[in-house]
């Protein structure tokens, strides 16, 4: 990791300089953090390109949520609340131990509201906690 960091700190040193660098990378957050442009390879062809904003709204939802179940959690009380918040709100999968759901575009102004509503209600709703993330260039190669 700190070779990385400094290898990152050189290439953003040089961009400030004004130099064109030309980065390969298997590592998908590297590619966020350093690119002002990604193109994706699969096959040896090109899949996608663009700013990382622009292909990161490609993908179908702008956050998702990750719910940490507990032993008495009951999904379809657990969605209906997630609902009630965010009524587009998708489950896109669930296991033993988590829920995820996806969080379309146009409702991510909902997100603060369902923040504060899962804070105060968690021990209600049966869940040991949750997590949101933004999408990830990840998320647009598995795409």
């Amino acid at each position: 990791p700190y070779n990385r960091r400094l290898i990152w700190t050189i290439i953003r040193k040089m961009k400030e300089d004004g130099k064109c660098v030309v980065l390969t990378t298997h590592f998908l957050e590297e590619a966020d953090v350093l690119s002002d442009r990604i193109a994706v390879m699969s096959k040896g062809k090109l899949q996608a390109h663009g700013t990382p904003d622009f292909l990161k709204k490609q993908t179908d939802f702008e956050y998702r949520l990750f719910i940490d179940k507990s032993e008495m959690c009951e999904c379809e009380h657990v969605s209906a609340f997630v609902k009630a918040h965010v009524r587009k709100a998708i489950l896109e999968r669930e296991s033993a131990t988590e829920l995820v759901y996806g969080i379309p575009r146009d409702n991510s102004r909902q997100i603060s509201r369902l923040v504060t509503a899962l804070e105060k209600n968690i021990q209600e709703i049966k869940i040991n906690g949750y997590g949101i993330s933004m999408t990830t260039i990840e998320e647009v190669f598995l795409k």
